[in-house]
C-alpha cells in the first residue's frame, strides 16, 4: 500500500532531511532495490524507507578510512525536519531549514573531527538556494505591492512632513487673523471671561475643522491620481 503523498519527498528534500549529500544519494537511488515511488511522473522518496534501506546497504567510512557509525538521525519533531515534509512551507522556509540541516551536518563532522567536502559543498549550495529564494520571495512581495522601496518611503514622509506645517501654518494665519479684531473690539472686551473663552475654543475648533477637510480632501485627490497611474 503506497503511503501519503504528505510523507513522499523529493530527492533533494530527502537527503538534506537525512543529512547526507544529494549527489550521493542520487547514486544510491539508482542500486536495484532503493525504495522509491512513481508520482506525476517523477520519483518520490519515503525517508524513513530510505534510512532503513542504506543502514542495510551502505557503509559509512571515515577520514580514516575504517567503518564507522552512522550520524544519530535527526529527530522527526525537529523543527526543520517539519519545514521540510510539510506542504505549506514556502521557498524560502524550505532553504531556510534546509540550510540549517546542512550547517547541522557540517557541525556534527567539525566535532568528530572529520569533515568532508561534500558537507562543506552541501552548505554552500545551501546558503545559495536560500538566497535565491529570499531574492525571489521580496521581488514577488515588490510586485504585489506589499513592500515599498525606500526612496518612496521618503517621499511618502517628506509629503506628510509637508502637510503638517502646511496645517500649522494655515491654523497660525486664521488664528492672528482673529485675534487681531478681537484686540480692536469693543464689544469682545466686554465679554465676559468665560464667554471670550468660550468663543476662542469654538474658533479654534472651526479653524481646525477647515484645514482637516481641506488636507483629507487633498489626500483623497492623490490617492485617486496614484490610483489612475497604476
Amino acid at each position: 500500500m503506497r503511503k501519503s503523498n504528505r510523507t513522499l519527498l523529493s530527492l533533494r528534500k530527502t537527503a538534506t532531511l537525512l543529512e547526507i549529500p544529494v549527489s550521493q544519494l542520487s547514486g544510491e537511488a539508482k542500486r536495484d532495490g532503493f525504495p522509491s515511488v512513481i508520482i506525476d511522473g517523477a520519483k518520490r522518496f519515503d525517508p524513513d524507507q530510505v534510512r532503513e534501506w542504506r543502514s542495510k546497504n551502505i557503509k559509512i567510512r571515515g577520514a580514516s578510512g575504517g567503518l564507522t557509525t552512522p550520524q544519530i538521525p535527526t529527530p522527526a519533531n525537529d523543527v526543520n525536519v517539519v519545514a521540510l515534509k510539510s506542504e505549506t512551507s514556502s521557498a524560502v522556509e524550505l532553504a531556510r531549514a534546509g540550510a540549517r540541516v546542512a550547517a547541522r551536518r557540517l557541525a556534527d563532522g567539525a566535532i568528530a573531527g572529520a569533515v568532508g567536502a561534500s558537507a562543506l559543498n552541501d552548505l554552500k549550495a545551501s546558503l545559495e538556494n536560500l538566497r535565491r529564494a529570499e531574492v525571489a520571495h521580496l521581488n514577488l512581495e515588490a510586485r504585489r505591492r506589499q513592500l515599498i522601496a525606500r526612496d518612496e518611503v521618503t517621499q511618502i514622509a517628506a509629503g506628510m512632513v509637508a502637510r503638517l506645517v502646511r496645517c500649522f501654518s494655515g491654523l497660525e494665519t486664521k488664528v492672528t487673523a482673529e485675534v487681531e479684531q478681537w484686540i480692536h473690539s469693543d464689544t469682545i472686551r466686554a465679554m465676559p471671561t468665560d464667554q471670550r473663552q468660550r468663543l476662542v475654543r469654538e474658533f479654534i475648533g472651526k479653524a481646525g475643522r477647515e484645514i482637516r477637510t481641506m488636507e483629507s480632501d487633498g489626500i483623497e485627490k492623490l490617492i485617486d491620481a496614484q490610483a489612475e497611474d497604476e
